[in-house]
């Protein structure tokens, strides 16, 4: 369970640096800041079973690799409504494995 919370916590504490990039890169329209971004996000999404969001980040890692990145901003506000609820099932999941 060590692993798993090791995993978790390094999800928890990088994924608003990717995020925080996505940001940047949509203000200096920079569409491989947005991809590199993105995804970062997706891989570490999938780690830790966030399947939903890595979907969108792999949407938006492909249309910045095209460099369509007009649609960024809806892009990322949908990303961050479904990181809230990840953080928020992952931080319960970890709660639930400290009481064991």
């Amino acid at each position: 369970m060590e692993l798993v919370k090791k995993v978790v916590a390094h999800f928890l504490k990088d994924s608003p640096v990717r995020i925080a990039n996505i940001d940047r890169g949509m203000q200096e329209n920079h569409p491989e800041t947005i991809f590199l971004a993105a995804h970062s996000l997706k891989s570490a999404s999938t780690t830790v079973g966030a399947m939903i969001l890595a979907d969108m980040c792999k949407e938006l890692e492909l249309n910045a690799r095209r460099g369509l990145i007009s649609d960024v901003q809806d892009q990322l506000a949908r990303i961050e409504s479904e990181y809230r609820k990840v953080v928020a099932a992952l931080e319960s999941y970890i709660n639930l494995l400290g009481q064991d």
